[in-house]
């Protein structure tokens, strides 16, 4: 056993243990919850007035600038300018308007305009079929599975050659949602297959949207018991994101040094191992005939401009690979994000470690990054996203079977290697764990908080820029995480008790982790995790092999948003070479 206190510093976790008695409200909340979460709501409207406020002079860019500031999550700045512009009533201000009220979660507003612009003719850019599909998203953030799959059943029968083909395949992912939530899985692999047809039509059999599709399409599958079919569409869909993550990286590679073809095919090399097989190529084969549905657009595969969501199409894979072809591959390092963050968190720390040959994989857990712009695995599910890693890390020893893995998990992500270690041992030659302990700073306030919120409308996100705020002082690095497109930083408050369950097992788990090697991080000025938990989990660890290292003058992100040293990252590669058998 070996315990360090050194003059640097990592990070702080999310979570707390909290056990309140007496008050029944906090006796469901007995459990590690986040952070003190600020609830106050953005400002709402009234549907009755909403449309008077002071009149401003309107630009033909306004629109755009109002698009930009959604992105930017400018929400209040963007739906002033909404409601001027709905002060002009047409199916299209309206609709707008509606898509801002959508993004700021206020789903019950966002339909009441919809409604009022039902009553304007249709046109290009909003037609019926959009106009139904809008309102079926709503339905389905509403958990109101049942009006929702009515209404995207209605957008695809509304479906003329104004509509973008996108528009289909949207309806779709929301239809096959909903019968996933009513645990309709026979209905819910029959529409995932339409999909994965309609999205092989639209984009091609190697496109980044069609993986996603097949990545839903397994899930739907082995709801199903459709075993071999699930295995083969995951192949597939895992083959699209490893070939999607080996074009970005030769982008960069020509970019930087022009054109090398040995390192191209030493990139490859790492990137798919010995899975660059025909028969994971074609895993799509199980998919026969092409979609009903696309010869009822106009084959469109994306939109124009649109408020409605960030984006109409996938622009990641789940997965992000780092890698340096001009090094050999001496281990692998599945990276795991904390909570509110996502797979490209780990960009600077995996870019300093691979030139030492350690392949770096980062991945959205479920719920998070990529994942938010697919539907039915935007929620936050904690077991589910258990099982993703496990199948993902037996593929990735199946196709490096002489190197080396180990799992680094942050924050919450730790807490997801926690539990994978103490259930899956073989997967793994050691782990890496910063902050994972559950007992946090003023963890009964946000019990409080959350519970209040849970009695009175347990769907509607609930604010985290206090978890933030919580995690690091520096202006800049708040500002990055609050604007950063691709974090969330809004959940319900049953996300939230789902959460603090699962945080609240850490205990568990590490008293089964028995021979595994393990180092776990706490910074000293963490003011999220509080370092007892951090020192508890510590003892409780029976493996022989354990380290713990605290960190002196280092808040609660240690090795994510760019918040790792460099001697603290020369220490962790020591460590990996250490517990790396084939380095011995």
């Amino acid at each position: 056993m070996k315990y360090f206190r050194t003059k640097f510093s990592p990070e702080l976790s999310l979570f707390r243990n909290l056990s309140i008695v007496g008050l029944a409200l906090f006796t469901l909340l007995s459990s590690p919850l986040l952070t003190p979460i600020s609830v106050s709501a953005a400002p709402s409207s009234d549907s009755k007035d909403q449309f008077k406020k002071p009149a401003r002079v309107i630009s033909n860019l306004d629109r755009e600038s109002a698009i930009k500031l959604l992105d930017n999550n400018d929400l209040d700045q963007a739906l002033s300018i909404f409601l001027e512009l709905a002060k002009s009533e047409s199916r299209a201000t309206l609709t707008d308007l509606a898509s801002c009220y959508y993004r700021r979660d206020e789903y019950a507003e966002a339909l009441k305009v919809l409604d009022k612009s039902q009553r304007f003719p249709a046109y290009e850019r909003c037609t019926d079929a959009t106009l139904m599909l809008a309102r079926a998203e709503c339905l389905l953030k509403q958990n109101n599975y049942k009006q929702a799959e009515a209404h995207f059943k209605s957008c695809l029968k509304l479906l003329t050659k104004q509509d973008a083909g996108v528009i289909a395949r949207l309806a779709l992912e929301g239809l096959g949602a909903c019968y996933q939530k009513a645990k309709d899985f026979d209905n819910a692999a029959k529409t995932f297959e339409e999909l994965a047809k309609l999205d092989r039509d639209l984009y091609g059999a190697d496109d980044l949207e069609f993986g996603w599709a097949l990545l839903q399409l397994s899930d739907a599958y082995e709801a199903v018991q459709r075993s071999n079919d699930s295995r083969s569409v995951y192949e597939k869909s895992i083959w699209i994101f490893r070939q999607t993550n080996y074009d970005r990286l030769v982008k960069e590679l020509v970019t930087a040094e022009g054109d090398d073809e040995k390192e191209k095919l030493a990139l490859r090399s790492m990137l798919f191992g010995i899975g660059d097989t025909a028969q994971f190529h074609h895993g799509d084969s199980v998919l026969v005939g092409k979609s009903e549905y696309l010869p009822l657009t106009n084959g469109e595969g994306d939109l124009p401009l649109c408020p409605w969501r960030r984006q109409f199409r996938q622009t990641e894979a789940p997965g992000w690979v780092w890698a340096d072809p001009k090094v050999k591959a001496k281990a692998i390092v599945v990276c795991i994000h904390g909570l509110g963050l996502h797979h490209r968190s780990f960009e600077s720390f995996a870019r300093r470690v691979s030139p030492e040959g350690i392949v770096s994989i980062s991945f959205d857990v479920r719920g998070f990054g990529s994942y938010l712009a697919s539907s039915g695995q935007d929620n936050l599910d904690m077991d589910r996203c258990v099982a993703d890693f496990k199948k993902i890390i037996s593929l990735l020893r199946r196709d490096y079977p002489t190197l080396p893995l180990f799992v680094l998990g942050e924050s919450m992500g730790g807490a997801i290697a926690l539990r994978l270690t103490a259930e899956s041992p073989e997967l793994m030659n050691g782990l890496i764990c910063s902050v994972p302990a559950a007992t946090r700073h003023k963890s009964a306030t946000t019990a409080f908080k959350v519970g209040m919120h849970l009695l009175t409308n347990p769907n509607k996100p609930m604010n985290l820029e206090s978890v933030v705020n919580q995690a690091t002082d520096k202006p800049e690095l708040r500002e990055a995480w609050m604007h950063d497109p691709k974090a969330r930083l809004k959940m319900t408050p049953k996300e939230l008790l789902h959460f603090s369950s699962f945080m609240s097992e850490n205990i568990t788990a590490a008293k089964k982790i028995k021979n595994i090697p393990v180092i776990l991080f706490q910074g000293e000025e963490d003011k999220l995790v509080k370092k007892t938990g951090t020192y508890d989990l510590f003892e409780t660890l029976i493996t022989p092999e354990k380290t713990l290292v605290l960190l002196g003058k280092t808040e609660h992100l240690i090795f994510e948003a760019g918040q790792f040293r460099d001697d603290i990252t020369l220490g962790v590669i020591g460590w990996i070479d250490a517990h790396s058998p084939k380095l011995k």
